[in-house]
């Protein structure tokens, strides 16, 4: 087989000492050809750093430290979740049960306190005249103000949230919209019927020309 001077390319003759183009001494060709031979072994087995290539002893170690980390953060994962979880379930508790008004719903009471309260005694009829003059006026005259209304209760909600009493005389659509606040009002509605007159107490809260008058019930008597 042919051999080549690795230094000018020049064909070398078996028993040649010396390439007859350059000089080189043969010897020192062959000396080069080993340590490049060594450097290519070396280089194509050493770790790659785009690969992330180790020893196997640096290897087990690396995949050792991975799997602690990834332990550590499933486990704060799952207390982080766990948190979650139960403080979503006692804000939703405290919120049905009441205790945790986020709505700024009034809480229900047992019974409104009217001590010292004075209410103006009118009737359902004469609220809805005025209302039909002018309602501008009779929001004026009204809203706000404490009233001792006599009417015909024609609405009962199921709930027991509101009642609705109308005038006694005329046929309305429209009338007073009256909302239960308090356990005692709730009960005394279950003894009554519609059609019924009654008188309730309470506190003017809105005037419309449509909707009519809204107020808190406070007491009915």
């Amino acid at each position: 087989m042919s051999k080549f001077c690795r230094k000018c390319g020049k064909e070398l003759l078996d028993d040649s000492q010396f390439c007859d183009g350059c000089g080189t001494a043969v010897n020192e060709i062959n000396s080069n050809i080993q340590v490049n031979n060594q450097e290519n072994y070396v280089t194509n087995n050493q770790p790659k750093e785009n690969n992330v290539v180790y020893p196997y002893s640096q290897n087990t170690n690396e995949v050792k430290v991975d799997s602690t980390k990834n332990k550590e953060t499933n486990s704060v994962n799952v207390l982080v979740a766990f948190l979650v979880i139960l403080f979503a379930g006692l804000f939703f508790y405290l919120a049905a049960s009441g205790e945790l008004n986020i709505f700024n719903y009034e809480k229900e009471q047992e019974k409104i306190d009217t001590t010292g309260i004075d209410y103006q005694q009118i009737t359902v009829d004469e609220l809805m005249k005025k209302l039909e003059e002018n309602p501008a006026a009779a929001k004026e005259e009204y809203k706000g103000k404490y009233l001792e209304i006599t009417g015909k209760m024609d609405v009962i909600d199921s709930d027991l949230k509101y009642i609705g009493i109308y005038a006694i005389n005329d046929f309305d659509l429209t009338g007073i919209h009256c909302r239960v606040k308090d356990k005692v009002t709730k009960e005394k509605i279950k003894t009554l019927t519609k059609g019924q007159t009654i008188v309730v107490r309470g506190k003017i809260t809105d005037v419309g020309e449509i909707a009519g008058y809204y107020m808190d019930i406070h007491q009915i008597l």
